[in-house]
């Protein structure tokens, strides 16, 4: 399994893992608005014009949007988004990383493998620190994959778009042997 960057060579597995998010009725946190996009090949050129701060959407910060593929098959397993910084909104939920694992693959511990990916990414080419990362408090999966790749939980706040309580958790930076 391996993070790639959205291209063209994923964009049928791309249309897949959105309808099939769209079939089941899943949140697609983590997506970088996968589901505003019917096309493609517009999301993979929205995903390439957000890594950078001068062709970033006013309000985002710059992102990288990852997909978790089988490196055989390309079949795409998951996404996630690892974003450059925080601004004020994700500083009070949401935090670095967002992530989706495709429905028909959970339970598979995939999130995990492609949590400890990402968190080496932030470590390796972004030199960030610490990581802040949150769910919401009624999703045990996601809490478990937050623990599992070293969260300690900072704070629980109340999600100001759902009224659900939301468990904010801190991943230091690890050191490497």
């Amino acid at each position: 399994m391996i993070l790639v960057r959205p291209s063209a060579e994923y964009a049928e597995e791309i249309a897949l893992f959105r309808r099939e998010l769209l079939e089941s009725g899943s949140a697609a946190d983590g997506t970088g608005g996968l589901m505003t996009y019917e096309d493609p090949l517009e999301f993979i050129e929205a995903c390439a014009r957000g890594e950078h701060r001068e062709t970033q959407l006013p309000g985002l910060v710059p992102a990288t949007q990852f997909l978790y593929a089988d490196e055989e098959s390309g079949r795409i397993i998951g996404m996630i988004q690892v974003r450059h910084e925080l601004n004020d909104a994700l500083s009070r939920l949401g935090g670095h990383i967002g992530y989706c694992v495709r429905p028909s693959c959970r339970g598979r511990r995939q999130a995990a493998k492609m949590l400890e990916l990402a968190l080496n990414y932030c470590d390796e080419a972004l030199h960030l620190p610490w990581v802040m990362i949150s769910c919401h408090k009624d999703n045990p999966a996601s809490e478990h994959t937050i623990l599992a790749c070293g969260g300690k939980l900072d704070r629980i706040v109340i999600d100001p778009e759902t009224g659900k309580e939301a468990c904010i958790y801190i991943i230091t930076r690890r050191e490497k042997l």
